[in-house]
């Protein structure tokens, strides 16, 4: 992959990630926990993040939050 590929890929992964956080530490703060999810279990998503498990990100986000 292309080194620019791969930073533009992590920043969209660390959006997410940082997006996911402030959800779930306050669930009203106007972004859509089902859109979030449905971008980490998205098709986009294994592209991005080069078959990384969203389901791991996503536990090991919520355990970093609790």
């Amino acid at each position: 992959m292309n080194e620019n590929y791969k930073e533009l890929a992590a920043a969209i992964i660390q959006r997410a990630v940082l997006d996911y956080a402030a959800l779930l530490k306050n669930p009203y703060c106007g972004i859509s926990k089902t859109e979030l999810e449905q971008f980490f279990r998205s098709d986009y998503f294994t592209l991005l993040s080069d078959g990384m498990s969203a389901d791991y990100i996503m536990r090991k986000v919520k355990e970093m939050v609790s």
